[in-house]
């Protein structure tokens, strides 16, 4: 019926994922995205909050029809119409938020997201950081992708700058460095040069 499921290449789905995945389609045959919860070795992961250019955790959640909250892509099943309403993936992002954009947008169009309690398990980056070049190369590409989130409206942008500044605050007390900040500087000397697009 024009479904497609969405997987990283290295999640792996639980027993119970197609059972209620089926489930949910079933009690909520009208509504196009249907997620399940994704945790990470630090707590829930997906589905996440959403306002604005602000993504953040969430403490818990439960099975049901949401308005108000973005997820990750993986385990996500997505009806051909959610696409038709909100538009392709945007190809200006390499690999963050790209997901949270779609959304947002999809949001936007008055859609609603159904989240199914089958849980998966995700390896995720923020909560290993046993490598620093690893972490360099990853936080030079979330600056970017993250820009590119927030660079709408001035208040995105200013919210932009914060977080940037705090997580390479953060690395860089992990790692005893200046690298991360380093980076930082450097991508918005180049964005006021006019040398990056977003």
């Amino acid at each position: 019926d024009g479904r497609l499921l969405l997987l990283d290449q290295d999640t792996i789905l639980p027993e119970d994922f197609f059972p209620k995945l089926f489930a949910s389609i079933r009690k909520y045959p009208d509504v196009p995205l249907h997620v399940p919860i994704v945790r990470s070795q630090s707590g829930l992961l997906s589905p996440a909050s959403i306002r604005g250019h602000r993504v953040g955790r969430l403490k818990n959640i439960t099975a049901g029809v949401y308005t108000d909250i973005t997820a990750i892509n993986s385990g996500m099943t997505a009806e051909r119409r959610a696409y038709t309403s909100a538009g392709a993936y945007a190809e200006n992002y390499f690999l963050d938020y790209i997901d949270h954009e779609f959304i947002r947008r999809y949001l936007k169009t008055g859609g609603r997201i159904a989240v199914f309690d089958a849980v998966l398990t995700q390896d995720f980056s923020d909560d290993d950081h046993g490598n620093r070049e690893r972490d360099l190369a990853r936080f030079s590409i979330y600056t970017k992708d993250m820009h590119a989130f927030c660079s709408d409206t001035f208040g995105g942008r200013v919210y932009y700058h914060a977080k940037i500044i705090y997580r390479a605050s953060k690395l860089d007390r992990i790692y005893h460095c200046r690298d991360f900040m380093k980076i930082a500087v450097k991508r918005e000397a180049s964005r006021k040069r006019g040398g990056e697009n977003g």
